[in-house]
């Protein structure tokens, strides 16, 4: 981990998943899941970021692959956040 990403993490105080759902889509072996996250930074402001999942599945039904896509640049920001 590089000395700026360190400096990043110790922007966050905690992340909860917000439970918010907004879609989810079956296709055969591969689930879409888009949803959101709240994270608390140490300043207290609590910044809301959009992301989304992909979960594969192998012909056993277990998990063979998970890829999250998300932006993260907002919790990180140097300025306070409006959303």
């Amino acid at each position: 981990m590089t000395r700026q990403e360190t400096h990043g993490i110790n922007r966050i105080e905690g992340e909860q998943d917000a439970g918010i759902r907004r879609n989810v889509h079956d296709a055969g072996a591969t689930t879409v899941l888009e949803s959101v996250v709240d994270y608390t930074r140490k300043d207290g402001q609590v910044v809301t970021i959009p992301s989304a999942s992909f979960l594969d599945r192998a012909q056993d039904g277990k998990v063979s692959e998970l890829r999250v896509y998300i932006d993260l640049a907002p919790v990180f920001a140097q300025e306070p956040v409006t959303t």
